[in-house]
């Protein structure tokens, strides 16, 4: 075993050295705009779910958990104002995050009471950010992996905007003996709520031809704060009309993967 480890680590430092050998620095290329587009997957470990449960019925299982996943779409524009710092406005797009809860409830006194209930609600985000680069083009600090090919490590920081969309909010409760389907109530209209967005970047970079290059990256990106409407437009049971409730309040996060095509203009 041990043998196997200095065998192991005597294979590390000999890669490591070929790629020392090839180190590719630039400090010659040129200035220049570039757009970008690109594809990827995010998902949310976490909602930090804010319900005044005065209000909407305590339950057992809580209210917080997760939104799960979505594709993500992106578009940017962009200037690398020398080999090492770029700077890029991008635009991206998470259209189907979803929350789901089961829950049970005996607060039997709070408003408009449901009992055993499965909440669900439906988020987009829209997000414009300024981000800046640190070896986005590539040729700062790159290593020759075949032929005249390189790779390039960068990272990425920004700042922006974002619109947070929850739409589709309704509860579902079990199918009453002798009925055919189950009971949709605490329906609430659509809202869209403005916050402050940031995120960091990092990935690998790579040039498929001479202007066009390739980038896969890792995000971690904060939406900013959403809300639910704050009135119930269908009529419960001892209700007469719509009535107002508290907003429910959350914070966006994300984990997100991505490939990114840029082309240098």
């Amino acid at each position: 075993m041990i043998m196997q480890f200095r065998a192991l680590i005597v294979c590390a430092l000999l890669y490591s050295g070929s790629l020392l050998a090839n180190y590719q620095p630039c400090l010659c290329c040129p200035r220049e705009f570039f757009i970008s587009m690109g594809w990827g997957y995010s998902w949310s470990p976490k909602i930090d779910l804010d319900v005044d449960t005065n209000v909407w019925d305590p339950a057992v299982q809580g209210y917080n958990g997760n939104i799960g996943n979505t594709e993500l779409y992106s578009v940017g524009f962009g200037y690398h104002f020398c080999p090492l710092f770029s700077l890029a406005l991008e635009f991206d797009y998470r259209p189907k995050f979803k929350y789901k809860k089961f829950q049970t409830s005996t607060a039997s006194t709070t408003p408009g009471f449901i009992g055993t209930t499965t909440r669900f609600f439906r988020l987009s985000n829209w997000s414009y950010t300024l981000n800046l680069y640190l070896n986005k083009q590539g040729r700062f600090w790159a290593f020759n992996y075949w032929c005249d090919r390189s790779v390039a490590p960068f990272l990425g920081a920004g700042l922006g905007v974002s619109y947070n969309t929850v739409h589709d909010f309704h509860s579902v409760s079990p199918i009453p003996a002798g009925a055919s389907f189950a009971p949709v109530h605490s329906i609430m209209q659509a809202r869209t709520a403005t916050s402050f967005t940031g995120q960091v970047m990092a990935g690998l970079v790579s040039y498929l031809t001479e202007r066009l290059s390739a980038e896969l990256g890792y995000r971690r990106f904060y939406g900013g704060r959403f809300f639910t409407n704050n009135y119930v437009v269908d009529v419960p049971s001892g209700f007469t009309s719509p009535i107002q409730v508290p907003a429910w309040r959350g914070h966006l996060h994300a984990n997100e993967v991505y490939l990114s095509l840029n082309y240098a203009l």
